[in-house]
């Protein structure tokens, strides 16, 4: 839109001529001034308010951000777009160099064309450059995890959840299948005697007070080499760092522990500690090693008593999450519970530590070709077929992902070059998916798949958008109609969908409708709304009330949403 047909940009007198320097309530008030003229509502400047924006956040503010993390509609982010367009351009913000966009684009394509190995050695030479110089055990510091990792408008290289980012990475679960098999063994493992045996000793040994740190970790290490987990207090490889204790395979690091004396001491977290050892080991492996592109490692780290476990792994950027909840070794020793989970725990990393130091001795047991470091571990998905009964599995590779979710991807089958939707999900509802397929209201599913550590994976039909596209508002009264059909019928089935809105909803050749997202729908009376659904959702006609975290899914609030559409 040119600049002489755009509304009117309103400036209050009272604003900062720096746009950098506004403050939250300096937004609002910039909102409010311009709310008629582009058709903005009370409900969206507030829900900017509450996230906080400032001045410098809305200039690096996207549509991906207004959706998911200030809960905005497609039509409401658009419109807040326009506005902070407006007033780039206004302000002489806008960045319009051909050069530069020309040089992006090229970049792009040249990425696309890397094998797994390129793509390793790029990412770590991109780190490298952005890595500070101190070692683990200083930037493990507060003060220096506040000025490193602290920035609200730069996505730091190293991700490990401290402080919150919004930034979309794909969990290590779906990296590494290392790390999701050891969630479901802490949950299905049956505790030996020698689980049992190391947690009694762990919970005398760790609850004694030391006089010094390094005396606690002899105390952990000693146990685990009994335990049959030898852990080495070295030097890391190419490094000049000391661990706790940590074990390898020539150049790799695969297991890593820190301690700390006891909570709260020694101004530093032990988590984020061990999670920059392994970064500085795999940052200081020449290009050879990196053959094996994402390096995961596990990891152990303690406050005293209290133990909690981690796994790290290079994708776009160095990950490191926590895998379960910290146990504590202390309490009454007549209670059970709380003993079995550890001796569960325990013997899941036992049986982790041993597949991981494996999969860098034996490389017939590493995938082929080397996995994308940007992408999930899944590349073939079995196809839902009534014709065969044991469908040979068919191959796929990454393209892109998707804008608007960090877990959907542009995919194409190698043979056939087919473009396929692959998406991975907690929850979904295959059943609900097929029943609406099949009466041609859903993309085809052309495979669903359980994988371990609780998540799915979900292969679709491509629908091209220059054959479907998402409807206006002026498509409500045609759609309905259809809709209330397609959804009555998905109820005769039994099931519910709970998610029926104009952003979940394509408009094809001769008005036809596709419904997608089946991640919420299943059996009625069984299916729930997930946590976080938006609490303003009723207020802005998005949803009927009720429709809340936790509360069941039913037949009329999805007839509802239809008429809300």
């Amino acid at each position: 839109m040119s600049m002489s047909t755009s509304p009117a940009m309103q400036f209050p007198e009272e604003l900062h001529q720096d746009v950098k320097e506004w403050e939250e309530d300096d937004v609002q008030k910039f909102l409010k001034s311009n709310q008629s003229s582009f058709k903005l509502k009370d409900e969206h400047i507030q829900k900017l308010r509450e996230q906080d924006v400032s001045g410098e956040t809305l200039l690096e503010i996207t549509p991906e951000k207004l959706k998911q993390d200030c809960g905005l509609t497609l039509g409401a982010a658009e419109r807040i777009m326009k506005i902070v367009n407006r007033l780039k351009e206004e302000k002489g913000l806008v960045q319009p160099p051909t050069e530069a966009v020309q040089r992006s684009a090229a970049e792009k394509r040249k990425r696309s064309e890397e094998n797994p190995e390129e793509t390793a050695k790029r990412i770590c030479d991109e780190l490298r450059h952005q890595w500070p110089s101190d070692s683990p055990s200083t930037l493990a510091q507060k003060s220096n995890l506040q000025g490193w990792l602290g920035s609200k408008n730069t996505v730091p290289p190293f991700l490990c959840g401290r402080p919150f980012h919004s930034e979309p990475r794909i969990p290590i679960t779906l990296l590494h299948p290392v790390f999701a098999q050891f969630l479901d063994d802490c949950e299905q493992h049956d505790p030996t005697p020698e689980d049992n045996a190391i947690v009694d000793k762990l919970t005398v040994d760790m609850c004694n007070f030391y006089d010094y740190e390094a005396k606690r970790a002899r105390a952990f290490r000693d146990l685990m080499l009994e335990y049959k987990i030898p852990v080495t207090p070295t030097y890391i490889e190419g490094t000049s760092y000391s661990t706790d204790g940590h074990a390898s395979v020539g150049h790799y690091v695969y297991l890593i522990t820190e301690a700390n004396h006891e909570m709260g001491t020694g101004g530093r977290d032990p988590y984020i500690q061990s999670g920059l050892y392994h970064a500085a080991s795999v940052l200081n492996l020449g290009d050879q090693p990196l053959k094996l592109g994402l390096l995961p490692c596990f990891h152990i780290y303690y406050n005293g008593a209290s133990i909690g476990f981690a796994g790290s792994i290079l994708s776009n950027k160095f990950l490191l999450e926590p895998l379960g909840d910290i146990l504590p070794l202390y309490g009454n020793p007549l209670f059970a519970p709380p003993l079995k989970k550890s001796a569960q725990v325990f013997g899941a990393l036992k049986k982790a530590v041993k597949r991981l130091k494996e999969y860098y001795e034996k490389p017939d047991l590493r995938p082929n070709p080397m996995p994308d470091p940007r992408y999930p571990y899944i590349t073939c998905y079995t196809p839902l077929s009534e014709a065969e009964t044991n469908p040979p599995p068919i191959t796929f590779r990454y393209n892109d992902r998707h804008p608007h979710s960090p877990l959907l991807f542009f995919c194409e089958e190698i043979e056939s070059k087919k473009t396929l939707l692959v998406k991975f999900v907690l929850n979904y509802s295959k059943e609900a998916h097929l029943v609406c397929a099949e009466r041609g209201c859903a993309p085809m599913l052309y495979g669903f798949e359980k994988l371990a550590g609780g998540w799915h994976v979900v292969v679709m039909e491509y629908l091209s958008p220059s054959e479907h596209k998402e409807p206006q508002s002026s498509d409500r009264i045609r759609i309905r109609g259809a809709m209330k059909e397609h959804i009555s019928e998905l109820h005769r089935q039994g099931y519910v969908h709970g998610d029926i809105r104009r952003s979940n909803l394509l408009i094809g050749p001769e008005d036809s409708v596709k419904l997608l997202d089946f991640d919420w729908a299943g059996l009625i009376g069984v299916a729930k709304y997930p946590r976080r659904v938006n609490p303003m959702a009723d207020k802005l006609n998005e949803r009927p009330r009720g429709a809340v975290d936790g509360a069941l899914i039913t037949v009329e609030h999805d007839l509802a949403m239809v008429e809300l559409l």
